[in-house]
């Protein structure tokens, strides 16, 4: 009896080890005892596999507008893309979620104009969208802005912020304000726009309350001067560290003199 056959109790053995007695090796009872529970484990990983099947079959039967209403309580791009990756279904489902938002952030995530377009594409009720830098591997260049601008949400647009990106310029904002005639709040302050940009944006955004151009050197007071004129409901304007003449403040108070000027302009240079 001392040389029976135990099955081991550190493998799934372990719950049957008091279901029979010490067995001799190679007896008929000791094979009855292992089919027995070979069949009986074989039978519990299958009611397992059934379970599992059972929940995914739970999550495929969400209908696609629940699914997006999940989606919409997601708090970052990142998890948005992550759930797009799951099946076509999901794939759905965030589409839909990103159809019915209505302010969208991409700022610093790893974007070119490619995912841009179609995310911007995709949200049809979308009003404010910031694609600021804050990563230094962002590609959005003037194409992805081009692209953004055939979008049926961008006449809605009443927020834009894309500071910071130094691969942007007129080509790409004067198509993009030129179609977003609902604009309130622009931020293109670090990217190498013109004058040309303003006059663009003076014609096209009647409404506008507050822009930001920090650090915009290649626009000029000419520009800034027009812009003032025009967009009568402009209330804030940023130009630090932009080069501009030293009385040039006093000018746009006096064209605005409620208008509210974030600058660091000093009186070394003289206003011709």
């Amino acid at each position: 009896m001392g040389n029976g056959f135990r099955p081991p109790l550190n493998t799934w053995w372990k719950p049957y080890r008091f279901a029979f007695p010490i067995l001799p090796p190679g007896s008929p009872a000791a094979a009855l005892f292992i089919i027995f529970v070979v069949e009986d484990v074989s039978a519990k990983i299958e009611e397992m596999g059934k379970e599992e099947e059972e929940e995914e079959a739970e999550i495929e039967r969400l209908p696609v507008d629940i699914l997006a209403c999940i989606f919409s309580f997601l708090p970052s791009f990142i998890e948005l893309a992550q759930a797009s990756s799951v099946c076509r279904k999901w794939r759905r489902g965030v589409e839909q979620s990103l159809a019915q938002k209505e302010r969208l952030s991409l700022s610093g995530f790893n974007v070119d104009d490619e995912i841009l377009a179609r995310i911007v594409h995709s949200a049809y009720g979308l009003k404010e969208l910031d694609i600021s830098r804050s990563c230094w591997r962002c590609k959005i260049t003037d194409e992805g802005l081009y692209k953004i601008s055939l979008a049926k949400c961008i006449g809605n647009l009443t927020y834009i912020s894309m500071w910071g990106m130094a691969r942007i310029t007129d080509r790409g904002v004067i198509p993009l304000v030129t179609e977003a005639t609902s604009l309130r709040h622009l931020n293109v302050g670090g990217t190498f726009i013109t004058d040309e940009s303003l006059f663009a944006i003076a014609n096209s955004c009647p409404h506008l309350k507050a822009i930001v151009l920090w650090c915009c050197r290649h626009v000029t007071a000419t520009g800034l001067i027009l812009l003032v004129n025009t967009c009568r409901e402009l209330e804030s304007i940023n130009v630090w560290g932009m080069r501009l003449p030293g009385n040039f403040v006093l000018e746009l108070h006096s064209i605005s003199p409620a208008l509210q000027i974030n600058h660091n302009i000093s009186t070394q240079i003289p206003y011709v």
